[in-house]
This record gives C-alpha cells, structure tokens and sequence, in this order.
C-alpha cells in the first residue's frame, strides 16, 4: 500500500471555483452566526441573569464616571455601591467585580451608560457590532485593493468580526 504525500509548493494554488466555494461557506457560516448572535441578544433583555454579565464592570465604569468623575473610577467603594444597586444585593468590597482596564473607553462608557442597565447594555453591544462591522468594511475594501474576488473578500472581511 502506498501513501500519497500531499506537496504544497509556492506555485500550487486552489482554482478560483474552489476559493469561490469557500469564500460562500465562510459566508453564510457568517450569516448564521451573525443571526444566533442577534437573537441571543434580544434574548437578554428579559434574561434575569443579566446582571451577573461581565457588563456589570463597564456599567459601573460609565455611571462612576458620570457621577462622580474619572478620578473616582478605581475606588472599590463606589463601584461595591454602583454594583449593589444593579445586584440588588447587600456586597462587600470583596464582592465587587473591580474595573481593572485602562480609562482609554471610559469616555465613550460615560457617554453611552444610561441610568438603566439592560439599555445601557444593548447601547454597549449596539456600538461594538458597529464597530465590527466598520472594521469589516475597511477590511473589505483592502483585500480588494489586492485583487480579491469579491466572494472571498466578503468572507475574509466577515471572518474580522
């Protein structure tokens, strides 16, 4: 019994049927999830665990920094107090989910956390499939400065988001 070797050489190429074929599984692979995605958010709004998401530590950034100010933006006793209230729960400091990133979004947190937490959160996850999809969009327009063909320049610019 012989085995073939499979060679990849610099010259050998997939025909463009088949990149074609690709760039078009990519693609609704794409459509598919994009579309889980949006019903898994709408399905937040009335998820009672909501709270327990990660948000929590961009919210309590956003309403920090609106009310008090960027200077108290890493005092645990103003985000155990902004966090209890969305817990609905007496915490401790040690119970608080600390805002542990650089202030580099807190503007844009600020400008976009509304005093209510599940609307803030759609706002959130609203900005952020804009800004995936404006990255999508540059992506797009660069593989095509290569000569890609538009199928798979789709899938490669939505394989970015």
């Amino acid at each position: 019994m012989t085995h073939r070797v499979l060679t990849i050489s610099p010259t050998s190429q997939p025909s463009p049927a088949r990149l074609r074929l690709l760039a078009y599984l990519l693609i609704g692979i794409s459509l598919i999830t994009a579309a889980l995605y949006g019903m898994i958010i709408v399905g937040l709004r009335t998820n009672p665990d909501l709270d327990r998401f990660d948000y929590i530590v961009t919210f309590t950034a956003g309403t920090i920094a609106r009310a008090e100010g960027f200077a108290a933006l890493y005092d645990l006793e103003a985000q155990r107090v902004v966090q209890a209230r969305i817990l609905g729960a007496n915490i401790g400091v040690d119970g608080v989910l600390p805002f542990n990133h650089a202030p580099l979004l807190v503007p844009l947190i600020a400008l976009i956390t509304t005093g209510e937490y599940v609307q803030s959160y759609l706002i959130w996850a609203t900005v952020l499939a804009l800004v995936a999809a404006v990255t999508a969009a540059v992506l797009y327009h660069v593989v095509r400065g290569y000569d890609v063909d538009p199928p798979v320049a789709v899938a490669l610019s939505l394989s970015a988001m």
